[in-house]
C-alpha cells in the first residue's frame, strides 16, 4: 500500500494532467540512469566518475616539460598501431633472405663487429690489439674456473672500458669510462663462436614494419674461417665444457644460508662467492659506488656461518629453557572465556536491537533509548576489547608452542645444520666490521640469551 500511494504521489506531482498509462514505462527507463548517477554521487560517496576527454580542463605550458611534443606525438603514434597477435612468427620476407644471401656470399659486410675486433678499409675484420688482448684475459680467467662474475669484477679492477664505452671510444666520443662489466657481457663473449674465426649470419630476420624475429641456433649461418681467429678452437672448447660443467654444479648448489643474508646497509642480498680457497659472502650491489657505507663489503663464509649456528644453539637452548613463561598450560581456559565474551557480546547487541525496535513502537520515550542504546554500547565495547587482549594471548601461546617446538628440534641431534637455519632463521643481515643481526620466524626467540 505504501509503495503504491508513493507511487500516485510522485505522478500526481509530476503530471498533474491524466497521463496515458503506455508511457508509465519509458518514463522510468528514462529516469532509472538518472537515479543511477545521483546515488553513485551523493554525499559521501567513494566512486568515481571520469569526465568526457572534450569536458577536461588542459593547461599548456603550466610546468617544465619532461618530454618533447614531437616524441611523444611519434610516441602516440606507436601506441595506437595495431600490435602482432599472431603467437607464430612470420616468415622472412623476400628481402631478407636476399640480403643475408650477400652476407653468406661475401657481397655485403657486416657494420657490427663482436668486441675484439676492427673493420679495415676493404670492410673485413681485423684483429684489435689492444680488445683482442682482454678477450684473451677473459679466456684465461675461465679456464681457471673463475665465474663470470668473478671475471667481471677482475675487469673492473684493472679499468678495461667495456665493450659498449669501447665503441664509443672508437667513434672518437669523448667520455669517462665507468669500466663496469656486467656478468652477461663476459658471458656472450665466452660464448661466441667468432672468436675462433667463425663467421655467423642469420641471427635475426626482419618483416614489414621493421620488427626483427630471432632464429634458434640451429638455423645460424656459419662460415668457419672467415676471419682471424683470437681464440684457438681447442681452449674455446675446452671452455665451454668447465661452463658446463659449472652451470651444472650452481643449479644444484645449495650452501648453508642459502637465501637468508642480506646487506644491512642497502638490503641487498649478499652473493655467496667459493670459486677460491677463502669462501665469502659479498655484497655486489655498490661495488662501483666507492662512497656506499657498504663498498666491497664481505665477510668470511666459514666464519658467518660458524657464529650463526653458535648463536642458533644458544638461542634454542635458552627458549627451551624459558617453554613455559607465556602460560602455555592455560590455553583451554582461554578459549572457554573467549567463547564466553563472544556470547555475551552478541547477547547484549540483541537486547540492543530490542531497545530500537520498542522505541520506534513508541512504548519508551527517546532520551531512554539513547540512555540505553550508550549502556549497551559500552559494555559491549569493553567486551571486544576483552577479546581482543584474549584472542591475543591465545596466538602468543600457540606462537610460544610452535617457538619451542621449533628450539627442541634444533637441539636434536639429528637436525642438520641446514634445517635448523630453515627451520629458526628468516634472515641474516651482515653490516660492515663483522656485525652481525639475525631476525628470527618466531618473535622473542632470543629472550631467554
Amino acid at each position: 500500500m505504501l509503495l503504491r500511494a508513493l507511487y500516485s504521489a510522485s505522478f500526481s506531482a509530476v503530471f498533474p494532467l491524466p497521463f496515458p498509462l503506455f508511457l508509465i514505462p519509458l518514463f522510468f527507463s528514462l529516469l532509472f540512469p538518472l537515479f543511477i548517477v545521483i546515488l553513485n554521487t551523493r554525499i559521501g560517496s567513494k566512486s568515481l566518475i571520469v569526465n568526457d576527454r572534450s569536458d577536461w580542463i588542459i593547461i599548456p605550458d603550466s610546468h617544465p616539460a619532461i618530454v618533447s611534443k614531437e616524441d611523444f606525438a611519434k610516441a602516440q603514434d606507436m601506441l595506437k598501431r595495431p600490435k602482432e597477435l599472431s603467437p607464430n612468427k612470420p616468415e622472412p620476407s623476400k628481402v631478407s633472405r636476399s640480403c643475408q644471401s650477400k652476407i653468406v656470399s661475401g657481397e655485403r659486410k657486416s657494420n657490427a663487429v663482436p668486441y675484439g675486433y676492427t673493420i679495415n678499409e676493404d670492410g673485413g675484420w681485423e684483429v684489435a690489439d689492444t680488445t683482442a688482448s682482454v678477450v684473451n684475459e677473459i679466456f684465461d680467467m675461465a679456464l681457471q674456473g673463475l665465474s663470470t662474475k668473478a671475471i667481471s669484477d677482475k675487469l673492473y679492477e684493472v679499468s678495461y672500458p667495456t665493450p659498449s664505452e669501447q665503441v664509443k671510444l672508437n667513434k672518437g666520443y669523448d667520455i669517462q669510462p665507468t669500466n663496469r662489466w656486467m656478468p652477461q657481457a663476459v658471458r656472450d663473449i665466452l660464448q661466441d663462436e667468432q672468436y675462433i674465426g667463425t663467421y655467423i649470419a642469420g641471427k635475426t630476420y626482419q618483416v614489414a614494419g621493421n620488427k626483427k624475429y630471432h632464429k634458434p641456433k640451429s638455423e645460424w649461418v656459419r662460415i668457419p674461417d672467415r676471419h682471424p681467429a683470437i681464440i684457438d678452437k681447442n681452449i674455446f672448447e675446452w671452455v665451454q665444457a668447465i661452463r658446463a660443467v659449472s652451470r651444472k654444479n650452481m643449479s644444484r648448489r645449495e650452501y648453508l644460508l642459502s637465501g637468508k643474508t642480506a646487506c644491512g646497509c642497502c638490503g641487498f642480498a649478499l652473493s655467496y662467492n667459493d670459486y677460491n680457497i677463502n669462501k665469502t659472502y659479498r655484497c655486489m650491489k655498490t661495488h662501483a659506488d666507492p662512497s656506499a657505507e657498504c663498498h666491497k663489503m664481505k665477510v668470511s663464509a666459514d666464519g658467518l656461518e660458524s657464529a650463526v649456528m653458535t648463536i642458533n644453539q644458544e638461542a634454542s637452548r635458552g627458549r627451551f629453557r624459558f617453554r613455559g613463561f607465556i602460560g602455555v598450560q592455560e590455553t583451554g581456559a582461554g578459549a572457554r572465556s573467549i567463547e564466553d565474551c563472544e556470547r555475551q557480546i552478541n547477547q547484549l547487541a540483541e537486547q540492543r536491537q530490542q531497545c530500537y525496535e520498542r522505541f520506534l513502537c513508541g512504548e519508551i520515550e527517546r532520551d531512554a533509548f539513547q540512555s540505553m542504546k550508550a549502556d549497551y554500547s559500552a559494555q559491549i565495547d569493553r567486551l571486544n576489547n576483552q577479546l581482543a587482549l584474549l584472542k591475543q594471548v591465545e596466538r602468543d601461546k600457540e606462537a610460544d608452542k610452535k617457538a619451542v617446538s621449533a628450539a627442541k628440534s634444533a637441539l636434536s641431534e639429528k637436525a642438520t645444520p641446514r634445517d635448523v637455519v630453515n627451520t629458526l632463521v628468516d634472515k641474516v643481515l651482515v653490516f660492515p666490521g663483522n656485525h652481525v643481526e639475525i631476525h628470527w620466524k618466531f618473535a622473542n626467540f632470543a629472550a631467554g640469551l
